[in-house]
């Protein structure tokens, strides 16, 4: 109750200050559900609702003049609700429990080798252009939730700013390019691909994995806990590796 009254209250005082902002949150939610209608209009994964919402608010932000300390103040409703909203992406993974459990083995083995593939990958890439290693601890655990890539960031002395940046595009970018890819490599299997999406592009993906169906969104959901928990618990030993390979 306090973190709501909180929310209002914010949302007030950004009100009095530019009362404008009142539009942010329900502007918001219209620029949404006008995107969603054009995806299902359209059927084009670029067309993902939330990318087209981000460019949208982009380019409004842009014209009107208006800060985004500003918007995001107006928008301090939506924020909350999300924060909140996180919770129902456990309902899917409630209903597929019997045969998540089934497919325990393949399930692990999938994540574990999701966040060495992301380690390693950012690892190579920063090696290519003559960065420092702080930027492969920057981006190296790009694929999980943002809460746990920036932790995991400041552990490995990255950038967490940064980092809270690359994780935002790799959701984005497994919500609008996934599922394609995995049609374009004929890949059909439901648990398959939740798992990839999950593992690949966190709550973002897992929301659009969700759309697809239950099974896909169940097994995003799983691949998006297992893969957090992993890098927590596994990131020291595989930042350990990496750094022996490059031969410090």
């Amino acid at each position: 109750m306090t973190d709501i009254t909180a929310a209002l209250s914010e949302l007030l005082e950004a009100a009095a200050a530019h009362p404008v902002m009142l539009a942010a949150t329900p502007g918001t939610v219209l620029l949404y559900l006008l995107a969603v209608r054009l995806h299902k209009k359209l059927r084009l994964g670029l067309l993902n609702p939330l990318l087209l919402t981000m460019l949208a608010l982009i380019a409004v932000i842009l014209v009107s003049g208006i800060g985004y300390g500003e918007y995001q103040k107006g928008s301090t409703p939506l924020s909350f609700l999300a924060e909140t909203a996180i919770v129902s992406l456990a309902l899917p993974l409630y209903q597929k429990w019997p045969i998540i459990k089934k497919y325990a083995l393949p399930v692990v083995l999938g994540s574990v080798i999701s966040i060495l593939i992301s380690f390693l990958t950012a690892f190579i890439v920063v090696k290519c252009f003559g960065l420092d290693h702080r930027y492969t601890a920057t981006v190296a655990a790009r694929s999980v939730t943002m809460p746990i890539a920036m932790d995991v960031a400041e552990r490995l002395s990255g950038f967490p700013a940064i980092t809270a940046s690359v994780v935002c595009l790799a959701g984005i970018a497994g919500a609008v390019l996934g599922f394609p890819l995995l049609r374009l490599f004929r890949i059909r299997d439901r648990r398959a691909m939740g798992i990839a999406i999950g593992a690949c592009s966190h709550a973002v993906g897992t929301s659009e994995a969700a759309r697809h169906g239950i099974t896909e969104g169940a097994f995003s959901s799983l691949g998006l806990i297992l893969c957090g928990i992993l890098t927590t618990l596994t990131c020291g030993f595989v930042w350990q590796g990496l750094m022996w390979l490059a031969g410090e």
